[in-house]
């Protein structure tokens, strides 16, 4: 297994890891082979604090680099961290947040060493590689023209694919998920959600897939002619609680060995789900666009 520390090493530590760093002059910079380059690869990324943006890279290497935070404004357009009034006229001094990149039978793990106020990563992998990433406090979740596998998981901040093929699961707490897929992958569910945030997914005009839509605060929205399904109220049997305990016996008393009747009620439950069930384009796997409070897009991708 390659394992790479992007801090202080000793100098063997450092003659090691400089046959994968190819960057030497970008201190921020290191570079990692998979095993395999001739199949795809897997990158694993978990932040607690920071962002994450994955694009595509020149070569086979994945490359990755630590940022100063980015800072998106309602405008969309995206800066770093402002300097603190107290920070005037001082020279900041670069302290590096620490990396730590494992990669064993192609999967890659990559984490950072700040816990808190980390660094923003900026990774570019094969155009072909599967990604698994995750953040709990940041500003987004970004990858540009990747294929494969994806899976994205926010608590506070948003999610946005763009341009993106294959397989994408993604889903946020606090934030917005925007995904734009070019491709999809034939006969896989997929699915989408957020807690707060809205949904908005624009797919290939010619996806076949059965749709699974709900909105519990806001609205839906399409431009694909969905084939929507009724659904009928579904019944159960259900038990109430059973009979409360008996009270102890008074003392000196003998205890009652027979069980007390019980009292439990018996009902039925009949339930209709609010969500929107439907086909495009003849049906196919299950593709779920979920939020409790936002509202969801569905759109349709351009032809290609």
């Amino acid at each position: 297994m390659k394992r790479i520390r992007f801090a202080a090493v000793s100098a063997t530590a450092w003659m090691v890891a400089t046959a994968f760093v190819l960057a030497q002059g970008d201190g921020n910079r290191v570079d990692v082979p998979f095993s395999d380059p001739s199949r795809p690869g897997t990158v694993k990324v978990g932040l607690f604090q920071g962002g994450i943006r994955v694009r595509p890279a020149p070569g086979r290497d994945v490359i990755v680099r630590t940022n100063d935070p980015i800072v998106t404004t309602r405008d969309g357009r995206e800066t770093t961290v402002p300097q603190r009034p107290e920070t005037v006229g001082l020279r900041r001094l670069t302290q590096r947040s620490g990396l730590r990149i494992d990669e064993e039978n192609n999967m890659m793990t990559i984490s950072t060493g700040r816990f808190m106020n980390g660094d923003d990563l900026e990774i570019q992998v094969p155009a072909r590689t599967n990604l698994i990433l995750s953040i709990v406090n940041g500003d987004a979740i970004v990858v540009e023209g990747i294929e494969g596998t994806i899976e994205a998981t926010s608590v506070n901040g948003e999610i946005r694919l763009t341009d993106v093929a294959g397989t994408v699961v993604a889903h946020a707490t606090n934030g917005n998920v925007r995904v734009t897929l070019r491709q999809v992958t034939p006969e896989k569910p997929m699915s989408f959600a957020s807690f707060n945030g809205d949904v908005d997914v624009t797919l290939p005009p010619t996806v076949k897939a059965n749709l699974k839509l709900r909105s519990d605060q806001g609205e839906v929205y399409t431009d694909f002619d969905v084939q929507v399904q009724q659904q009928r109220p579904t019944s159960t049997s259900v038990q109430g609680l059973p009979a409360p305990p008996a009270p102890p016996a008074p003392l000196g008393s003998t205890p009652n060995p027979s069980p007390r009747p019980s009292r439990g009620k018996r009902g039925t439950r009949v339930e209709l789900d609010m969500s929107i069930y439907g086909t495009v384009n003849g049906g196919g796997p299950e593709f779920e666009l979920r939020t409790f409070n936002g509202t969801l897009y569905l759109r349709k991708g351009a032809p290609r």
